[in-house]
Formats: structure tokens, sequence, C-alpha cells
């Protein structure tokens, strides 16, 4: 079968939002980009669809192709954003059922791009502005992103691998490192802008996540702070579903798994940044345990019982309620200093203080003991 190419004549102004001025296939590209990183993937679908019915006669079976893989784009990332690829995984662990898994429908979709980026580059005039050489830039950026999100996917992976066993986040932090560089400079077309936020956005919230992780379970009480903070930012100002500068308390009110950082007015939040919520509500948690002591010192009881009641989970009370039902006489959480060289104690201190030289017990020192520390001594 023959394929029909248009030819672009003349250079259309570049927009970051869909403008309407180029032209009716342009406009098509820049608002299904639009709608994939505002999570829109039916609206995306439904539109590649009619796309590919009324123009199939004056744009040819190339751009029918194309329509089609963007559509099994969307399908994928709502896939994705859903942790759907997770439950299929679990799924063919357990032989149940023959789901096709999101890595393979990926694999395809990229053959499906290959095979119209070919077409295109085939036709593709001497002019820098024709339609065939446009068309194929764009489509090698938009494997570029297919590529990507294989690429994250396994961070996931890997975290429902590890599940009920020690994770290894330095492992993690390195891969998070490794992809933002090996992508900043990647997909960078006017169209794809809208997605490489949205791709930038989730690996520096991953990224910040791991590191509040490793600053808690380190017991640095600053850089835990900060990370936690940052991720806070993050995932508020995501792609403007909470504006920047709206007013969020950093310790979240609790209602069953929501987070105070979990857009409000959003019906449809993907499930994969409600979890990034849920992480990051966990590791405040987390912080108010390891930092107990520390964050006493500087509030009184009310105002730490109050903060503390807005957690996702209070484990001071938890720990208060097992002591009161069990013949225990108190609960104590011992921090394990041993290989950490630059360790100087969970209070803040100047980057150029010493660090104490810890030996013997000292090397695995008290993080809070419940009811009091003089009952476990």
């Amino acid at each position: 079968m023959s394929t029909r190419v248009r030819r672009f004549t003349a250079p259309q102004r570049s927009v970051a939002g869909v403008s309407g001025t180029g032209t009716p296939e342009e406009t098509a590209l820049e608002s299904y980009f639009i709608m994939i990183s505002k999570f829109n993937f039916e609206k995306a679908r439904d539109q590649c669809d009619r796309e590919r019915e009324v123009r199939s006669a004056s744009c040819g079976t190339n751009w029918c192709d194309f329509m089609t893989a963007l559509s099994r784009l969307a399908s994928a990332e709502a896939l994705y954003w859903s942790l759907g690829f997770i439950e299929r995984l679990r799924i063919s662990k357990l032989n149940f059922g023959k789901k096709e898994p999101l890595r393979t429908v990926l694999d395809q979709i990229l053959l499906d791009l290959r095979r119209v980026r070919e077409v295109y580059s085939q036709g593709k005039g001497g002019t820098g502005f024709s339609w065939e050489r446009k068309m194929t830039d764009l489509v090698g950026e938009v494997m570029t992103f297919v590529n990507a999100r294989k690429q994250l996917m396994e961070f996931y992976v890997r975290l429902e691998h590890t599940s009920g066993s020690l994770i290894d986040y330095l492992w993690l932090e390195r891969f998070l490192k490794d992809m933002h560089s090996s992508y900043k400079d990647t997909f960078q077309h006017t169209f794809l802008k809208p997605i490489k936020n949205s791709f930038v956005k989730e690996v520096d919230v991953l990224t910040d996540i791991v590191s509040s992780q490793l600053c808690v379970g380190n017991w640095k009480f600053m850089e835990a702070i900060l990370a936690l903070q940052s991720t806070h930012n993050r995932l508020a100002g995501w792609n403007g579903i909470i504006a920047v500068g709206h007013e969020v308390a950093l310790f979240p009110v609790r209602h069953g798994a929501r987070s105070s950082v979990a857009p409000p007015s959003l019906t449809h939040t993907p499930y994969l940044y409600k979890w990034l919520c849920k992480f990051h509500t966990s590791l405040l948690s987390k912080f108010s345990l390891y930092f107990h002591n520390v964050l006493s010192e500087h509030a009184s009881v009310y105002d730490m019982r109050h903060l503390f009641s807005r957690l996702d989970y209070d484990y001071i009370n938890g720990f208060v309620s097992i002591i009161r039902q069990t013949p225990a006489v108190c609960m104590c959480l011992i921090f394990n200093a041993n290989d950490l060289r630059d360790f100087k104690g969970p209070e803040y201190r100047l980057p150029d203080s010493p660090t104490p030289l810890l030996t013997g017990l000292q090397s695995y020192p008290l993080i809070i003991a419940i009811p009091m520390v003089t009952q476990c001594s």
C-alpha cells in the first residue's frame, strides 16, 4: 500500500501551550502530550482514535500508524500510573491469567514507532522545515521517552521484588541519579515538554524520597528535614495540580491513607501519585519516632501530641498501647552507629564540627525509650 505524505511548506511558530496557530496535526499532537502529562489518558486515547479516522485520507497511512502507536502509549501510561504493571507482575508469578506485561507492550510500541520513523525519514526533504523531517525528529523523541519509561519501571519492580526483605536504598539512589543524568537532555521537543516536566518531577520526587529514607535511617536530623520538605514541595507543585504557593501543612491530617499533599480537587488522581504521597507521610511518621527526643526539646508536650496525632501513624502512642497490653516494662529503640564514619548524633551540628569517636556501647546510642529512660536502665 502506498503511503501518502504531506509537505509542510512553511515554518510554524513553536508554542508552549495549545495555541491553535499551527496545523491541525500539530495542534492535535500538542494537546495529546499535554493530556498525557495531566493524566487524562482516556481523552488522549480518544483523540488519537478520532485523528486516525478523520485524517486518514489527507495524511496517509503512516499518520494513522503513528496515531495508533500514540493511542497504545496512552493506554500504557494509564497502566503505569495505576501501578497496574505491578499487579500483572504478581499475577504472572502465580500463573493466573495471561495479561501482557507492560514491558512487552512498550516494546511493541517501540517497534511500531520505529517503522513510522523509517517511513518519514525516507520521505524527508532537504529543507529543515519539511513535514517529514519534523515528524522524524518527533517520533525519535517519543521513542526516547518510551525507553526512559521502561527504565524507570525497573525502580518499582525492584521495590516489588525486595518487598518483605531488606531494601538497598543506596542502589536505588544511584539508579535514580543515573536516570536523571541520562535523560536530562533528551526528548526536549516542544510538544514533549509537558511529559518531560512530568518525568523529571517523578524522578526528583523519588530521589528525594529515597534520600529522606537514607537520612532518617542514618539519624541525620537537618538533612532529613530538608529532604522531606523538598519531597513535600515537589508533590504539592506537580504539574500545577496544587498551586506552588498553596499553604499545606508539613504534617498531614490523618484520614486513613490520605495525605494532605494529595490534590483534593482532582477526582482521578493516579494511584502512583497517591502512593508517592503515602510513602512521604510514612517517612514523616518515621522521622517523628527517630527524632522524638530532639523535637521534644523545642516543643511543649501538648504541641508534640497535637502534631503527632496528625501523622499517618503515631508510633509513640502505638508503643504505649503495646506496653499497656503486655507485661513489658518499657520499649527501647537502639541505633547502630557502627561503620558510620561521619556520625555526629541526632542533633544538628555544624559541618566543620569534630566527629566524636564512638567505641563500645557508645556505638549503640538510644533513639527512644518508652515510657522513661530510667526504667530501662
